[in-house]
């Protein structure tokens, strides 16, 4: 059976590479003069760097061709309608844009390609139009497939000065390749009150992916934390809402967080709008993940609980620069307790951050104004002189 599936998966690609060489001519022919700028991040969403950047080009710069690939049954997909110019993620017309493209442009890495037998063949050859990656979050881990010879990055954006400083230096990039411009959401963390709330997401781990996700450590730490009496007790005693967003690579096992507190919500991923969490969310609570350069951005405080701190570097992620002690937005916590009792800290400081933090958030966000989507527009528009 395997290799019947294995057969039919090269044949689909031998397929589509035959037909993306015998349509590129033709789409570059008739479309070159649109002069595309095409726009993704997974087909599914509109909910990044990518949508935010799509929001600013569409507003801002209607001169420009400007289009985003996303699936019509998407929930997202109202979004994309409302502003114009959507192109259905994996249909003909988005192959078309895809090959004629001037700016092939995402926030994944393989988010841009309406195939993922299309994204391997562009890393071989690079006939497409320039690669310009927004980037999901604050590179600051060792990702050696974002280097320059693997990735075929055309135009890489920081949204950091140390991440830039540390691609720069080690990625292989040329000068004009590496920009530090800040982030497209960016712009959106600005003049904003956040409510009575914080945020819990851990990020995902491949140790946890084609396994029984109930007997994860993963799932057994977080799903112990959310159910805590401590946890619990604390935020009745403040009337704080807590909200926990499960990583999108674990959306299908939302079902087995079953969580009966009246002061915590489990979020839908369909339909949550992530970065109104994040707006509206006076504290965050994770492991690693890197949506924490968000909160440092707006110089709120963050709570890293890494219970599995030896396991993920040794199989998730490779240390880069960034030391969570030195360099990080609040404190690191390796059990529940110590979770509790920093929280408590925390909450009873009013959210503020220590000088410590403060200093950070600084240090990594020197550019602080809603002008990240200008002048990431205004690189990619250099990319071309």
């Amino acid at each position: 059976m395997k290799k019947i599936r294995r057969l039919f998966g090269g044949l689909k690609a031998i397929g589509i590479i035959v037909f993306t060489f015998l349509l590129f001519p033709i789409a570059k022919l008739f479309l070159f003069r649109k002069h595309i700028w095409l726009i993704s991040e997974y087909g599914y969403e509109a909910r990044d760097n990518g949508y935010i950047f799509f929001k600013y080009m569409r507003e801002k710069h209607k001169e420009v061709n400007c289009y985003y690939a996303i699936d019509f049954h998407s929930a997202d997909y109202h979004k994309i309608k409302e502003l114009g110019n959507a192109v259905k993620f994996g249909s003909f017309k988005h192959f078309a844009y895809f090959c004629a493209a001037d700016y092939i442009i995402s926030s994944k890495t393989q988010g841009f390609c309406p195939s993922y037998y299309l994204s391997l063949l562009r890393k071989k050859m690079h006939l497409w139009g320039k690669y310009v990656f927004l980037q999901h979050g604050i590179t600051h881990n060792n990702q050696t497939f974002l280097y320059k010879k693997p990735s075929k990055i055309d135009l890489f954006i920081c949204g950091a000065k140390p991440e830039y400083d540390d691609v720069k230096e080690k990625y292989g990039y040329k000068d004009s390749e590496v920009v530090y411009t800040g982030f497209a959401r960016f712009d959106t963390y600005h003049d904003i009150k956040p409510k009575n709330q914080i945020l819990i997401m851990p990020t995902w781990r491949r140790y946890a992916e084609n396994v029984e996700f109930s007997k994860t450590s993963f799932y057994k730490t977080w799903y112990s934390f959310l159910k805590s009496k401590e946890l619990n007790e604390l935020l009745a005693k403040h009337n704080i809402k807590a909200n926990f967003y499960l990583h999108s690579h674990f959306k299908n096992y939302i079902d087995l967080f079953v969580i009966d507190q009246t002061n915590i919500s489990i979020l839908p991923f369909e339909s949550c709008d992530l970065q109104e969490e994040i707006r509206n969310s006076k504290l965050y609570i994770t492991d690693f993940s890197s949506l924490a350069f968000d909160f440092g951005y707006m110089r709120r405080p963050v709570i890293y609980y890494q219970y599995d701190k030896d396991s993920f570097y040794s199989s998730h992620y490779i240390k880069g620069y960034y030391d969570y002690f030195k360099d990080g937005f609040g404190p690191v916590c390796y059990d529940l307790k110590s979770v509790i009792k920093r929280l408590d800290e925390i909450i009873t400081n009013n959210f503020i951050p220590s000088n410590e933090a403060k200093n950070n958030q600084k240090r990594f966000f020197p550019v602080f104004d809603d002008k990240n989507s200008e002048r990431i527009y205004l690189a990619i528009t250099n990319l071309k002189e």
